[in-house]
């Protein structure tokens, strides 16, 4: 007559299926010559990664669950300072990420992007064309230069002309004041005595 597996050792056999132990792994321990307590310790040693050639070998129906529980835990800190490795090389790699963070973040506050206008307001007659480059007095050498915003000068008023300078991931964002005259304004007054 062959022995069945009480209710206890199938909950183990059914915990090792649950967390993904292979078939072949839980007959090594789902069989009816194991108390659930040797099933337990066969089944947490080869969770926490011991060989199944391990198990297999050493966790004989003789031995106590005390003294399987023993031989887990003698055998387990080697696989696991073993297995830290991994978590060595991403600390490693995480603070490598930091210094570089920080170094490129030391570099854009030493060396900021910058944009310095010719004059802090322009004034323009209505329907003059604006040119953008024109009141640029300088910017950060090796940045690319983009016009965000530009004034229409067929509207009377104060408006703003928005440039952005970028390089590699920094930018820089800077308004220029434009006033738009009518024709015939105060503008044209000055320009005459100029002339």
């Amino acid at each position: 007559m062959k022995k069945k597996l009480g209710m206890l050792q199938q909950e183990q056999i059914e915990i090792g299926l649950e967390n993904g132990l292979a078939k072949e792994v839980i007959a090594l321990y789902g069989k009816p010559c194991f108390n659930f307590l040797q099933m337990q310790e066969m089944r947490i040693a080869l969770e926490s990664g011991i060989p199944p050639q391990y198990v297999k070998k050493h966790f004989k129906k003789r031995i106590g669950h005390e003294e399987m529980e023993r031989m887990r835990k003698e055998y387990e800190p080697k696989e696991k300072a073993f297995s830290l490795k991994p978590y060595y090389a991403m600390f490693i790699a995480s603070i490598a990420l930091v210094i570089a963070l920080l170094g490129y973040a030391y570099y854009a506050i030493s060396h900021p992007l910058e944009i310095i206008f010719t004059q802090d307001e322009v004034i323009l007659q209505q329907n003059d064309p604006f040119i953008p480059t024109q009141y640029i007095a300088e910017y950060t050498e090796g940045a690319k230069l983009k016009i965000l915003h530009e004034p229409d000068t067929s509207i009377l008023g104060e408006q703003i002309a928005v440039y952005c300078i970028e390089k590699g991931r920094n930018s820089c964002q800077k308004s220029l004041h434009i006033l738009v005259k009518e024709k015939g304004s105060d503008i044209d007054v000055l320009m005459r005595r100029g002339n």
